[in-house]
């Protein structure tokens, strides 16, 4: 057994090995630790990474379980069994139509049906893509967390029957190129280089949050950066569907 990572040339890793290094033990089997994804580095002998029996969080989706070693004639021979009662998913709903809430929801768990296992709950994270397409107010809705928060109400009695629930929404404009409001398209997309940075983000948050170490690292994660220059983008989208409808009426 040996717990490490594969060495790649000009990456740091944890305790790295070689597969030569592996190989020149003439061992039989290596069993691997360290990595949470099942992995196979090589066959014959065969060299494994079991992974994790369950993925802890969402960048750890797929199937998770063990690693079942068998003596075939003169051969160790590995086969991986699944076990995890839990798996992260992502599901992506486009929108094709001017919904009311309810029907956005509506939509969201005749999607969500077709995601029922018998063996493993899913936890989903939402995306909402073409979200341009939807009346303004819905969008707002969308953006202050007032629809994910009916949602949340609504998957409390059906998360059990169909063994899921989502615990996140991201909401998209499918168009590359959307005017946000009275917004030119080409000052946005110049205005995001500069003010989407960890600089710009630890500097509008001041010295006071940055002294604790775990509020510093989550702002100054690449997520969190998407994060903050989706829900910008979200909010003019949502002044612009607003003012559409006014114009409208």
């Amino acid at each position: 057994m040996l717990h490490g990572a594969l060495r790649q040339s000009g990456t740091n890793h944890y305790a790295p090995f070689t597969l030569d290094e592996l190989r020149e033990t003439h061992y039989d089997y290596w069993a691997l630790g360290h990595i949470h994804k099942p992995e196979v580095l090589q066959e014959q002998p065969p060299i494994v990474y079991a992974g994790t029996i369950q993925g802890r969080h969402k960048n750890e989706a797929g199937e998770h379980g063990y690693t079942l070693v068998r003596s075939q004639d003169t051969r160790l021979v590995p086969s991986f069994v699944p076990v995890n009662p839990v798996d992260w998913v992502t599901l992506a709903i486009t929108v094709t139509d001017q919904q009311s809430e309810t029907e956005l929801i509506d939509l969201v768990f005749e999607q969500l049906s077709r995601l029922t296992d018998e063996t493993t709950f899913k936890l989903v994270s939402l995306t909402l893509t073409n979200v341009e397409a939807l009346p303004g107010q819905v969008v707002a809705q969308l953006n202050n967390g007032n629809w994910f928060d009916r949602l949340s109400q609504l998957q409390e009695d059906q998360y059990e029957a169909n063994r899921c629930w989502i615990y996140e929404t991201h909401s998209q404009p499918a168009a590359t190129d959307i005017h946000y409001s009275q917004l030119d398209a080409e000052f946005w997309k110049a205005a995001q280089a500069d003010v989407f940075t960890g600089d710009e983000l630890t500097k509008a948050a001041g010295k006071k949050l940055l002294s604790y170490p775990f509020l510093a690292d989550h702002l100054l994660a690449s997520t969190t950066l998407e994060d903050t220059q989706e829900r910008a983008e979200n909010e003019l989208l949502q002044q612009a569907r607003l003012e559409a409808d006014d114009h409208a009426d």
